[in-house]
């Protein structure tokens, strides 16, 4: 009788495989939960499904009487479970092409369970994907784009950035055009007919016309490179109160015309010693002094500036490294802290400016007038 024919005698009415203790056919024995075809070089081929009873839900593989893996289901809930037996033994899944085995995807247990997809291990030079159990995800790609992120449907946020469950801003889309920003502060880079950065509202998804300040007091930027000059608006359309200089505003225009001197700054000296370059412009304090002088208050007028927050060096601890937490090593730093606001503990600062084209603006009509009184004499 055929091993088919003897294990077809095993069958229920049903067509199910029963596992009654001490049931044997040829090279064929199911005895409790297990199935031994170790006697003869069989194949168990199954057709239809495997039915596993409430005390039988695992199905084991094994080499020469030692199991190195098991497929499980769960009751609850309802789950199917790929598990090694071996500890910190990989889930490896491998296809084939043309004949020859290859590894897809593995599961490093000896890492806490990171994925590897195109790679058998963490390697940031080798191409792949690595999910890792710290919550790190890392692309390598050779010579091609490393990741393709697309919103289908309407505009909006396409990535969006948190720090401990708190939103700290989003990438996202908005006329055909790509816009970067936290909350009401952001840029969208318009390009076609018009090509600009233009300042933008990320909540609202609008433009955000004269609202956003490039830099501020305590961080400022160095310099601007640019072909021409800055426009700034001037339509009477959009001021009142226009008016002449009056007498004292000429008196303290005339003064500050006198005011302009050579200087160096002071971190320039500090970074570069005697190779610091030479500056010509006007001392803030003064242009405050020849105001006062006249009775009048210089942070009234546009051309002064006056600004002041709170700032406290912090010092941060280097951190060693930890491959198992995905920690990297970090040498200590300090940085400085600024707050808009006094705060215990930081030192109040402030510091003084002016509006250059204001400011000659402001020296020009005293000019003009001393230029009108000479030609009426």
């Amino acid at each position: 009788m055929s091993n088919a024919r003897n294990l077809a005698n095993l069958l229920n009415s049903s067509g199910v495989l029963t596992a009654d203790a001490g049931v044997k056919a040829d090279n064929i024995t199911i005895d409790g939960t297990e199935i031994d075809l170790s006697s003869g070089d069989l194949t168990l081929d199954v057709a239809g499904d495997i039915k596993l009873d409430a005390n039988g839900q695992q199905i084991f593989f094994a080499k020469n009487g030692t199991t190195f893996g098991q497929v499980q289901t769960e009751a609850t809930p309802a789950n199917l479970t790929f598990e090694s037996a071996i500890s910190d033994g990989d889930i490896i899944f491998k296809g084939s092409d043309g004949g020859s085995g290859i590894e897809a995807m593995r599961i490093d247990m000896s890492e806490g369970g990171q994925v590897y997809i195109g790679k058998t291990s963490s390697d940031s030079g080798t191409a792949g994907n690595e999910f890792l159990a710290s919550g790190r995800h890392l692309t390598t790609v050779n010579s091609t784009t490393c990741a393709i992120i697309n919103r289908l449907g309407n505009e909006g946020t396409i990535l969006l950035f948190e720090k401990d469950g708190t939103d700290m801003g989003s990438i996202g889309a908005d006329g055909g055009q790509l816009y970067i920003g936290s909350g009401d502060v952001g840029l969208r880079f318009r390009y076609g007919s018009t090509d600009s950065v233009e300042p933008f509202h990320v909540g609202s998804l609008a433009i955000r016309d004269d609202g956003i300040d490039l830099g501020t007091s305590s961080s400022r930027f160095n310099d601007i490179h640019a072909t021409n000059g800055s426009i700034q608006t001037s339509d009477q359309n959009e001021k009142q109160d226009i008016a002449s200089l009056t007498a004292k505003e000429l008196n303290v225009a005339k003064k500050l015309s006198t005011l302009f001197k050579t200087f160096r700054w002071k971190d320039r000296v500090t970074e570069k010693g005697d190779k610091a370059r030479t500056h010509t412009g006007i001392i803030a304090q003064e242009v405050q002094s020849a105001f006062s002088a006249e009775g009048l208050d210089a942070s009234n007028y546009g051309l002064f500036i006056s600004s002041t927050w709170w700032e406290k060096e912090i010092s941060v601890d280097a951190v060693k490294a930890d491959k198992e937490k995905d920690i990297e090593a970090k040498d200590a730093y300090t940085y400085m802290d600024v707050k808009d606001e006094k705060t215990e503990g930081y030192t109040e600062r402030t510091r003084l400016g002016v509006r250059y084209p204001e400011l000659f603006s402001f020296i020009f009509s005293s000019i003009e007038a001393r230029l009108t009184a000479l030609e009426s004499k």
